[in-house]
């Protein structure tokens, strides 16, 4: 019998899509509560900038299969295309898809579409062009969002309920600081569990921070949202 380890390693290489050379990334997904294998430098960064750290986004989908209708005189053609499936907070849905022809333009361009979900029911989306020269423009940011993740991954198991309460509260009451004098403010005796409160709020959007040249720690500045 294969062991863990080995059926592990499998199904990361199973997931290079035929690109053996490139970088692969085995990441955990705060907001999808999942370990997520990034097969590219480039999927990296559209995953953290345009996904997990976007507070619009409440959910998505690598890879997924979509039934879109990409003809307007035939209304009832419809052909299979691969997206990132994104649902919104407001209820919308967006078809992602990375445009590395474009390294000038940062804008993203969308496209209103009908698509068909795995019930056949048909629904409105928009399909969205993440351009190439927008993900390098976030590059300098890397580091620093991966040490917030990595600090979240570290108590993914711990529901932080009490911990998440107490940050809320030294957060509404001082406003802003560093995260150093938050930490001295709140009462967690565990400081991974703090830390992990604190980055866990950030993802959410409850504490701005931004991202500088310095890496994610105690002389990052912050500020309620």
């Amino acid at each position: 019998m294969p062991s863990l380890k080995s059926h592990r390693r499998k199904q990361i290489m199973s997931s290079r899509k035929g690109n053996r050379h490139g970088s692969l990334w085995l990441v955990y997904s705060p907001k999808t509560n999942e370990d997520l294998t990034i097969t590219s430098d480039r999927e990296l960064l559209y995953w953290i900038s345009e996904l997990e750290i976007n507070h619009n986004v409440r959910r998505f989908k690598f890879d997924a299969e979509v039934e879109v209708c990409l003809d307007e005189s035939d209304p009832d053609k419809f052909e299979s295309v691969s997206f990132t499936l994104v649902e919104c907070v407001d209820g919308t849905t967006e078809l992602h898809m990375i445009d590395a022809r474009e390294n000038l333009d940062t804008d993203l361009k969308s496209l209103s579409v009908r698509f068909r979900s795995e019930n056949h029911v048909t629904h409105k989306a928009k399909i969205v062009r993440v351009p190439l020269a927008r993900l390098k423009l976030f590059s300098p940011q890397l580091g620093f969002w991966l040490r917030i993740l990595a600090f979240a991954s570290q108590v993914r198991e711990y529901k932080l309920d009490v911990e998440a309460d107490l940050v809320n509260l030294a957060v509404s009451t001082d406003g802003e600081g560093t995260i150093s004098t938050l930490l001295s403010t709140i009462q967690i005796q565990d400081p991974a569990l703090a830390v992990g409160a604190i980055c866990r709020l950030i993802l959410s959007g409850g504490i701005l921070v931004e991202a500088g040249g310095n890496s994610f720690g105690h002389n990052t500045s912050w500020r309620s949202s």
